[in-house]
């Protein structure tokens, strides 16, 4: 499954596409990966000689640097994100799903929060993706996009203590009242993703944050977002970024 090693590096956007009946566009080389739907109407992807239908049971992927033109068939208001990850796939995928109105319930609470904030929260953005990418995973999606309640209590801890670099596995899960081994594979099973790795994600978008203020030197960072040392930090970082965190920084001084 295309998600299940996915991990996502940033978001860069979410929007609501307009798209009219008998639409025509022709997109080269996505700048991003993206997902996306359409509620109420029914537009087909066409890349190569494949026909990807994007209609109120069908999310589709569409990867990064793909090439690919959209015809619409029943003109509609589209939830998109836009964002890069290390899916490595350049072919456009369809996911099928059993509750399209749940899941457009919880584009539109992603969205009230990302879109309507000034200060976009990037740490709910990437567990609304881990949850979307899980979810399409998974055979009984009907069931298995509500999220159990134990998951969203330990989130919200993980949010609020990222920054402690003794934070564990089991330090969260004695948090939530559950056993740690229940925790990992629960986690693992809605999001994707581990909860160490999910972790990580959050300290290197937090970095990034904190590296394009330009007012905290790289060691003074990789301390306020929960590592132990300058060089783990910059290895992470490096790693997800591409970039080393003063390569990172010294560009955000150019844009």
């Amino acid at each position: 499954m295309i998600f299940s090693n996915t991990t996502i590096l940033d978001i860069d956007s979410f929007l609501f596409i307009p798209i009219e009946t008998g639409a025509y566009r022709s997109i080269t080389k996505r700048a991003s990966s993206g997902l996306v739907f359409s509620p109420n109407g029914i537009s087909n992807y066409c890349q190569g000689d494949k026909v990807y239908v994007s209609d109120n049971s069908h999310v589709l992927y569409l990867p990064e640097a793909a090439t690919y033109s959209i015809k619409c068939i029943q003109g509609d208001i589209c939830p998109l994100i836009n964002f890069r990850c290390n899916s490595g796939t350049s072919e456009i995928m369809s996911f099928p799903t059993e509750n399209s109105q749940l899941l457009l319930e919880r584009f539109d609470d992603f969205a009230r929060t990302w879109i309507f904030n000034e200060e976009k929260d990037y740490y709910n953005g990437m567990a609304f993706l881990y949850g979307i990418f899980a979810a399409l995973s998974l055979e009984n999606s009907k069931s298995e996009l509500r999220i159990p309640g134990v998951l969203k209590k330990a989130l919200d801890f993980m949010h609020a203590n990222y920054t402690n670099p003794h934070l564990s596995n089991d330090r969260i899960a004695k948090e939530v009242s559950i056993s740690t081994v229940y925790f990992r594979k629960l986690f693992k099973k809605y999001y994707n993703i581990s909860p160490i790795k999910y972790i990580g994600d959050i300290r290197i978008q937090q970095a990034k944050v904190l590296l394009k203020e330009q007012s905290l030197s790289v060691q003074e960072i990789s301390y306020a977002v929960g590592f132990t040392s300058i060089y783990n930090f910059s290895r992470a970082f490096k790693k997800s970024a591409g970039y080393s965190p003063n390569q990172y920084k010294s560009m955000q001084r150019v844009i």
